[in-house]
């Protein structure tokens, strides 16, 4: 009686299993790098782009004009629980068949959602006098609303 090797499935799951660990959610503000401009008498002028910018308000800078307003840590942190359940949920529906990258694009959603809430909600330290006089307002990390807007994510296959 001959053998007769039947796959029910088996290959597409491994597959699947296997394309789980080659995925990841990266949150945060994507840039484009530094504008710069030449000035009168050559002298060069560098705007930052607003991936500088958030990396200002992270992290503070070393003079200390700028302290440290976490916002993408701090959130992160927050919310590992959170995101740790999200995370076996989008195991869970790639093992019934959802593609890797829209399993785990839910998570990226929630977490540029999440990120957007704590800068509404006001990350400390309030900023200083002089700055609330500049901009006309007191509400940290927020002026023309640019720097909230560019919060995205993206899914970044491993290899």
């Amino acid at each position: 009686m001959p053998v007769i090797d039947r796959d029910l499935g088996y290959g597409d799951f491994m597959t699947r299993l296997a394309g789980m660990h080659s995925v990841s959610v990266l949150v945060g503000v994507d840039g484009t790098g530094t504008e710069v401009e030449v000035g009168e008498g050559g002298k060069v002028i560098a705007t930052p782009d607003l991936a500088q910018i958030a990396l200002w308000n992270e992290f503070g800078t070393e003079d200390g004009h700028v302290p440290e307003r976490s916002f993408l840590r701090s959130t992160m942190d927050e919310n590992r629980a959170k995101y740790l359940n999200l995370q076996q949920v989008a195991v869970d529906r790639m093992l019934d068949g959802l593609a890797p990258r829209t399993a785990y694009g839910a998570i990226g959603l929630v977490a540029c959602a999440d990120v957007r809430r704590k800068i509404r909600n006001r990350v400390d330290p309030a900023n200083a006098e002089s700055t609330i006089r500049q901009k006309d307002s007191d509400v940290p990390l927020v002026d023309t609303g640019e720097l909230y807007d560019a919060i995205g994510y993206q899914i970044e296959q491993l290899t």
